[in-house]
């Protein structure tokens, strides 16, 4: 009985699996159908046996929630609650953030660029996107060359127009051969506008650091972290200042002519070898 008890356990795991495997984007909940499984239970006469096969399905949907959280192309905020960490090829970065609630990742290629989008899921605008480009694959480059690294974060009004798009750009100079690489140094590390804001903004006292994690290079990790606050002039145009506030800027007063965002961020990156 035992026996055939544990073949419906595994028929009922791979079927699950299946089922995830070609739905990736399903993003309900579900009910492990587990009627065989009860059936199972209420002939059994013998209690502690019971409880045994009770754990083993306890066990059983375990495994199927592991399969809906890694079987989908994109990875929705409530199926975890890790810090977000973004495998890209060659290396891993640690975003030091847990992802957001009704988010979701997207990883795509384009040309010499790999790509994570924060989207959010339920209107699909994009948050926050994160990018590596080397001008090609890090498997086919060899020698020494830059990596680039973006991180843009979009700020939005009540409406979904964009306020503002804030690019981190970190460039680190990088050497491979085969399979080996290291960091050799870092070229840059700063703050920008990534596209044009919707009135007059300046970034002010900014601090942007990027180091070894052993405090000398070469190395095989860099950390960073930057802060700042953007700076941003009150328009004649009321709708402006309702958009700058509802995006997160706090005008001091009435009668102040700037708003400000504070943006305080950090993360790591790991060769991968």
């Amino acid at each position: 009985m035992k026996e055939k008890f544990l073949q419906l356990l595994v028929n009922a795991v791979i079927s699950r699996s299946e089922s995830s495997i070609r739905l990736p984007s399903n993003r309900g909940t579900y009910q492990p159908d587990i009627r065989k499984l009860k059936e199972i239970l209420n002939k059994d006469k013998n209690k502690a046996t019971g409880k045994v096969f009770k754990s083993l399905i306890v066990l059983c949907m375990a495994v199927m929630t592991v399969f809906n959280m890694f079987s989908g192309e994109k990875v929705y905020a409530q199926e975890s609650e890790k810090t977000m960490v973004l495998e890209f090829q060659g290396y891993t970065y640690d975003s030091n953030m847990t992802q957001p609630e009704n988010t979701y990742l997207l990883h795509t290629f384009e040309m010499d660029r790999e790509i994570y989008t924060l989207y959010d899921s339920l209107t699909d605008h994009p948050l926050e996107t994160f990018v590596i480009e080397t001008g090609n694959s890090p498997n086919a480059l060899s020698g020494t060359y830059d990596m680039s690294f973006y991180h843009d974060k979009v700020l939005y009004d009540n409406n979904w127009n964009i306020v503002v798009t804030i690019r981190y750009t970190l460039v680190a100079s990088v050497y491979s051969s085969g399979s080996f690489r290291q960091f050799n140094a870092i070229r840059n590390s700063g703050l920008t506008f990534a596209d044009t804001p919707i009135t007059s903004m300046s970034i002010e006292n900014q601090s942007c650091n990027a180091w070894s994690n052993t405090g000398v290079f070469p190395c095989l990790q860099i950390d960073f972290n930057y802060i700042c606050n953007v700076k941003a002039a009150r328009s004649a145009d009321a709708s402006i200042n309702a958009s700058l506030i509802y995006a997160g800027f706090s005008f001091g007063s009435s009668t102040s002519n700037y708003a400000y965002r504070y943006l305080n961020e950090s993360g790591s990156f790991t060769m991968h070898m």
